[in-house]
């Protein structure tokens, strides 16, 4: 089973816990999704034919993109690879980024699955991870 791993390197805020590479600096996310669209479109798999599964867009914070970049990169992918209809596609995503009218573009996007960056319901515990959202946002983000 193939799959994709897409790495959107920008954050809103630095997490005191995290350790992935990441930028808080997001003044050249249009140079790097330009890039990132053409390393994509050069890209080889071992086998012509092969068939993706899955595509996950992972961070930093993916959310953080706009309809239109996200929209880029998957025309990029589906023109470049043999895409399953059925693929599961996720964008990781913090609850202070979701709501009703995020979550329909991203579906008519094709995602499909989310991964809520959802680390706690403290308050305390959220304050001290420097998370951006609160434990009430956390809640709407799942019920919407």
């Amino acid at each position: 089973m193939a799959g994709i791993y897409i790495h959107i390197p920008f954050c809103r805020q630095a997490c005191h816990y995290c350790n992935f590479h990441f930028s808080t600096n997001q003044s050249q996310k249009a140079v790097l999704l330009k890039a990132l669209c053409k390393e994509i479109s050069l890209t080889q798999l071992i086998e012509d034919n092969e068939t993706i599964n899955t595509i996950y867009f992972g961070g930093g914070t993916p959310s953080l993109l706009s309809d239109d970049e996200l929209k880029a990169i998957l025309e990029v992918v589906h023109n470049k690879f043999n895409i399953n209809p059925s693929a599961e596609i996720t964008l990781e995503a913090n609850p202070d980024d979701v709501n009703p009218a995020i979550l329909q573009s991203w579906l008519s996007n094709g995602i499909n699955r989310l991964s809520l960056g959802i680390q706690s319901f403290n308050e305390a515990e959220l304050q001290w991870m420097n998370r951006a959202h609160n434990a009430s946002q956390s809640l709407q983000s799942i019920d919407d």
